[in-house]
């Protein structure tokens, strides 16, 4: 016999012993149940597959796995500013700043002595002036913050009560004595309404007697 013969011969041996112990398997044993009252043939070549191993058997199935779509991020996107908003915010108050009725007159603040309380001498400081206006006289008031020598400042004075400065003028005593300050200070004009007429004006003061008194006038803007 040759040798193609031998394996062909052998092969097909391997095939039929296979397909024997395949239908061996099939038959149901004596006097056992079988369960759930199905068919021996309801064995499907898959189960005795897993015993024997056959090149006829089919592959058992593959159950793919299902994998979960990631949750989808609810939290909501936050809308970008709105322009319009921002500009109602911004041009009211570029309206307001140029809109003050009242400026710092020129050459002003100026420093001069206390001409008006012969009683205090030297021992005198005060800021003081006139708002100038068209027409008759108005009533302003006319406010003084901030610090001197380390004390809180927060006075205020009424035009038309310092006549000694003129019609509408006005006077705020700060202290019993000259006082050297840089900026510390600062004056503003109120209507009676207090809405702002003026910008807040920063102001020096000195120690000096003959510049007890720091003169400032305002005057419509022009």
């Amino acid at each position: 016999m040759s040798f193609r013969k031998f394996l062909a011969f052998f092969l097909i041996m391997v095939m039929v012993g296979c397909i024997l112990v395949v239908l061996f398997n099939l038959q149901p044993a004596e006097n056992q149940p079988v369960s759930g009252g199905a068919s021996p043939t309801a064995r499907s070549a898959a189960q005795i597959c897993q015993q024997v191993v056959c090149p006829t058997c089919p592959a058992p199935a593959v159950q793919a796995a299902v994998v979960p779509a990631p949750a989808l991020d609810a939290r909501p996107i936050p809308a970008p500013p709105d322009p319009q908003a921002t500009a109602t915010i911004y041009f009211p108050f570029i309206f307001s700043h140029f809109s003050r009725a009242y400026e710092l007159q020129s050459g002003t603040p100026a420093y001069m002595p206390d001409f008006a309380h012969d009683y205090a001498g030297c021992n005198w400081l005060s800021v003081g002036g006139q708002v100038f206006n068209q027409g008759d006289p108005e009533t302003y008031v006319v406010q003084v913050t901030g610090t001197l020598s380390g004390v809180n400042i927060d006075l205020m004075g009424m035009t038309g009560t310092a006549q000694h400065f003129g019609p509408n003028g006005y006077e705020i005593p700060l202290a019993n004595l000259p006082i050297a300050s840089n900026g510390t200070l600062a004056i503003q004009v109120f209507d009676l309404q207090g809405q702002a007429v003026s910008d807040l004006i920063p102001f020096n003061t000195a120690a000096e007697c003959s510049a007890n008194v720091v003169l400032i006038n305002f005057v419509p803007r022009q």
